[in-house]
């Protein structure tokens, strides 16, 4: 049981599933991110039943409504869910498919139970961005790993390199993975443009804001995937 809770208390939220384990023949765990109270895991008693009121309201790439109530063990138990927005479209695109499930891995292994909530709106947007199909996914994973770091207090420095001098001119780049930012080489793989792209890319409040304002630049967010979630999480 969580402090502050009985066992009598009730958690309504909207969540999104980051894993779910089959367990008895009927049942479920999930590991849940909620708009408002972070990471939690509940038990779904009777949700694999063939007639099960609950399953549709714990589907993957979904914005769920859920009630729980707290037990005396370390999971809540969920009374009741409902779908309020589905983005089945992802699962026809296994690129799309696969880079989710990697990030909602890398979410819930680096939060602990009743934190996160500010991936919350993130995720909401990633799954939307994905579901419209109008930008491309390597955009979409800029976008979505710099607001990552954003929220884990590690943006790469966009500003200046590794001496604290002002990112400037025409040289080319290297990325500093200890100290997080650019500095300049002569064979350096990264020039101006991909500074400049993640700058405006970090600007942006949702990634659908890329539409008319960054056409053609699809390669250089491909050279870029490297610099971001995947080197600094490990």
């Amino acid at each position: 049981m969580w402090p502050g809770l009985s066992v009598a208390d009730n958690i309504s939220d909207n969540m999104v599933v980051l894993v779910r384990v089959d367990y008895s023949e009927t049942d479920r765990i999930v590991t849940a991110l909620t708009r408002d109270h972070g990471k939690l895991a509940f038990i779904a008693k009777g949700v694999r039943a063939a007639k099960s009121k609950l399953a549709a309201g714990i589907e993957l790439f979904a914005e769920n409504k859920i009630v729980i109530k707290s037990s005396n063990t370390d999971l809540f138990i969920l009374t009741s869910a409902r779908m309020e927005n589905y983005y089945g479209e992802i699962a026809k695109d296994t690129e799309a498919t696969g880079y989710i499930y990697q990030m909602l891995k890398l979410i819930n292994k680096n939060t602990p139970d009743g934190q996160g909530s500010e991936y919350y709106p993130l995720l909401i947007n990633l799954f939307a961005a994905i579901k419209a199909g109008q930008i491309p996914l390597t955009l979409i994973k800029i976008w979505f790993e710099l607001k990552l770091l954003q929220t884990q207090g590690s943006s790469p420095n966009l500003t200046s390199d590794n001496t604290g001098a002002k990112l400037s001119g025409s040289a080319n780049f290297e990325f500093d993975y200890e100290k997080h930012c650019f500095y300049a080489k002569p064979t350096g793989d990264f020039t101006q443009k991909h500074i400049k792209l993640l700058r405006q890319m970090a600007a942006y409040k949702k990634p659908t804001a890329v539409l008319g304002d960054l056409s053609g630049v699809d390669e250089q967010a491909r050279q870029l995937t490297h610099v971001l979630v995947e080197k600094h999480f490990g």
